[in-house]
Order: C-alpha cells, then sequence, then structure tokens
C-alpha cells in the first residue's frame, strides 16, 4: 500500500471516530437516519448534482462548515458509508 492511501484510510477512519465520540453510535444511525439517508447525504457531498434526494439542511450545515475543501468533504462522505455499512451490517445478522 502506498503512504497516500495508508493516510485517506487513517482520515476516513478517524473521522467515523470522530462521529462515533459525537454519539453516532450504529444505533443511533440507524434510528435517526437509517443506512439510505446516510448514503444519500455522502453522494451529495461529493455531487451535489447527483443526489436531488439527501436531507438538503443536514449536507448544507456540513458544507456550511468545509465550505469547498473537496478532500475534507469526500473524507466525512466515506466515513458516512462506514456508518452506513455498519447500519446495514447490524441489520443483517440481527
Amino acid at each position: 500500500m502506498t503512504d497516500t492511501l495508508l493516510q485517506v484510510i487513517a482520515d476516513i477512519t478517524a473521522e467515523r471516530y470522530k462521529q462515533l465520540a459525537k454519539g453516532y453510535t450504529p444505533e443511533l444511525d440507524a434510528y435517526l437516519h437509517g443506512a439510505a439517508e446516510l448514503e444519500c447525504v455522502a453522494a451529495y457531498l461529493v455531487n451535489p448534482d447527483a443526489n436531488a434526494d439527501a436531507p438538503a439542511a443536514w449536507a448544507a450545515r456540513i458544507k456550511a462548515k468545509w465550505g469547498g475543501n473537496a478532500y475534507r468533504l469526500t473524507i466525512i462522505a466515506a466515513a458516512l458509508l462506514v456508518a452506513a455499512a455498519e447500519v446495514r451490517r447490524a441489520q443483517s445478522i440481527a
């Protein structure tokens, strides 16, 4: 693996841990949003034109905080996809 790949994975992992530290566990994510909504917001963050179904207010708050930092928005989107995968995994083994 390249150093760049390892850094990107580390950044995604760190972002997911930040979300968890704020209380966004798989259980709470499933209750508040569901996997599909997490996936919609992630898609919106990386390409707003591609996903009209994303909750606009939620995505707008993230974008307002991080502005045009495409790398940061991509990391947040990837961490949201990890959260969605955690929700789907929990549902599949329940």
